[in-house]
């Protein structure tokens, strides 16, 4: 049966593992000193090396020549490890072994002497599947293991282990692993194969493998199957479904040198070969991405996931180009992120979106255009000018304020105008104050208002004096004039007609009738009657009622 490319060049050594420098000497310290401790926790995304890592040091710890740095992979222990023909060496899935009856099995086995080696190793892979009951089952062989027992627990969620198990193992955490890393073992691979391959091709497998070597080797494994020997670019790009960077970079030429015509073909072309243009969208964000470290940077190594090959054509293209605008494409770009995502046609979305950046180059900053316009305001010869290195400016010196009082527009200046107009303008900039001016009565003799408060509601003349200058400012903009406010409180209706209420005999009739108790009075808004009795109170009370009038009962 064929052996698949991730397990033929499966690491056997330590020296063999890429990416974990950090994890190897620990692993090898520790053995050599005679301090490995006895419950390791080993995360990372997939495809990094955990369980392979924890193969390696079950056979570097039951070496025939070890302990040891290195196993020897030629001895008999070595070589059952290897083979996983060991019966001291036990790995297990997580996530179809996450019951607690599968743990206290794996309690009583732990608890024997190992049969054959030195120490009986136990990798539990996607630990963090297991259940509540499980881990709880598993805490205190953890905690105290036998002599001869080492647990390696691996996992790619690391948050999900409960801390009571953190704090009594040992964890350590591998990185994903670089992708010139990555790049040149694959070559390596191929070599060994007698595989012939492009610089392009391997460039866009370390790439889609974000990080994991298993990835990168079976996508290498599949090119090669396709392509019946050597792999082709084409092969590749079929594989993985990419878009091949050269149309990212035709499309952002197409947009700096504004060939609109350009930028339609290139949605067409995609539309054409079926790529979901959702996806491209988000490639094409990570692309700007890599624009941008390219262009700010004059050796930015590893840092952006561009072929090499294209470098110097991308160079070419951004030479016009400030960095300051391509953080404007890429804002602009991200802002239709959501409009992309739930669109029924990304099509018509991502050609507007193109066509708006197209527009770009002809917009000129602000400072620009008002000194281009210098020659006819003396005035604008004074505004600060800006560095794109240090965009930070000297603050412009204040202009005289005009002291010229403003012309007083006929407008009708009354409490009624008053009061509605400080509703509509408060409304949407403080929609708490416009209710207490909604509660409160405003009187006005045509030079002077006073706003009115309920006396049961007196706090609120604090948050008006707070807000004074706001209400003198809504009314000269609307009066084009000065008018002095002024803030009173006035009787607590309320508690007077409350207080007139529960004295009505009749009223403490029907509670003694109906057996309930008073708990508050309340004004009812709404219905006609309501209305017209409080209109009728109004006409015959005037604008204020004295004190105990019938217009008082309307008021609560």
């Amino acid at each position: 049966m064929y052996l698949a490319l991730a397990r033929k060049y499966r690491p056997q050594r330590f020296a063999d593992l890429i990416g974990q420098p950090h994890v190897v000497k620990t692993l090898q310290n520790a053995v050599e000193m005679d301090k490995l401790y006895p419950a390791l926790i080993f995360s990372g995304m997939k495809g990094v090396g955990k369980t392979s890592t924890a193969r390696i040091l079950a056979k570097a710890l039951n070496c025939e020549k070890g302990p040891a740095s290195e196993p020897c992979n030629e001895c008999r222990f070595c070589r059952e490890i290897t083979a996983d023909q060991s019966s001291d060496y036990i790995e297990i899935d997580g996530a179809s072994n996450n019951g607690v009856e599968e743990v206290r099995r794996l309690r009583e086995t732990v608890k024997y002497k190992p049969m054959q080696n030195r120490f009986r190793v136990v990798v539990i892979d996607e630990v963090h599947m297991l259940s509540n009951s499980a881990w709880n089952a598993l805490l205190k062989t953890v905690e105290e293991p036998p002599e001869h027992t080492y647990f390696i627990m691996a996992t790619t969620d690391f948050h999900k282990i409960p801390a009571t198990i953190v704090s009594r193992c040992q964890h350590l955490e591998f990185r994903r692993i670089p992708f010139e890393v990555i790049a040149r073992l694959l070559r390596e691979i191929c070599k060994r194969e007698k595989v012939k391959v492009s610089d392009y091709a391997i460039f866009l497998v370390a790439r889609s493998s974000e990080g994991s070597l298993r990835d990168a080797k079976k996508i290498l494994d599949q090119a090669i199957a396709l392509s019946n020997g050597d792999v082709r670019d084409e092969d590749v790009v079929d594989i993985l479904g990419v878009i091949e960077e050269d149309l990212f970079i035709r499309l952002t030429e197409s947009v700096l040198q504004r060939k609109r015509r350009d930028i339609i073909s290139c949605i067409q072309e995609l539309v054409e070969r079926g790529a979901d243009l959702r996806f491209f969208y988000g490639e094409y964000l990570k692309f700007l991405r890599d624009l941008i470290v390219v262009h700010s940077m004059e050796d930015p190594g590893s840092l952006h996931n561009l072929n090499p090959e294209n470098l110097e054509r991308i160079r070419e293209v951004l030479q016009p180009v400030k960095e300051e605008e391509l953080l404007r494409y890429f804002q602009a770009a991200k802002e239709m992120e959501m409009t992309v995502r739930h669109t029924e046609n990304p099509r018509i979305i991502l050609e507007y979106m193109f066509l708006k950046l197209s527009y770009f180059p002809d917009l000129i900053r602000i400072e620009d255009a008002i000194r281009a316009l210098g020659n006819h305001s003396p005035a604008l010869d004074s505004l600060p000018e800006t560095n794109a290195e240090n965009p930070q400016t000297t603050a412009p010196e204040e202009m005289p304020v005009n002291t010229t009082p403003m012309v007083e527009e006929a407008r009708d200046i009354s409490a009624e105008t008053i009061h509605a107009w400080w509703i509509e303008d408060l409304e949407r900039d403080n929609p708490r104050l416009a209710s207490h001016i909604r509660s409160a009565r405003v009187e006005c003799d045509g030079n002077r208002v006073k706003v009115v408060i309920d006396g049961g509601n007196g706090h609120v003349k604090s948050v008006l004096d707070q807000h004074l200058e706001a209400l003198e400012r809504s009314l000269a903009k609307r009066y084009r004039r000065q008018l002095p406010i002024r803030v009173e409180v006035g009787k607590d209706i309320r508690a007077e007609v409350e207080k007139e209420i529960r004295g009505d005999q009749n009223i403490q009739n029907l509670a003694e009738q109906i057996r309930s108790q008073m708990i508050t009075v309340d004004k009812v808004q709404g219905g006609a009657d309501a209305q017209d009795a409080e209109h009728q109170s109004d006409d015959a009370d005037g604008p204020e009622h004295g004190e105990g009038s019938p217009g008082e009962k309307g008021r609560p």
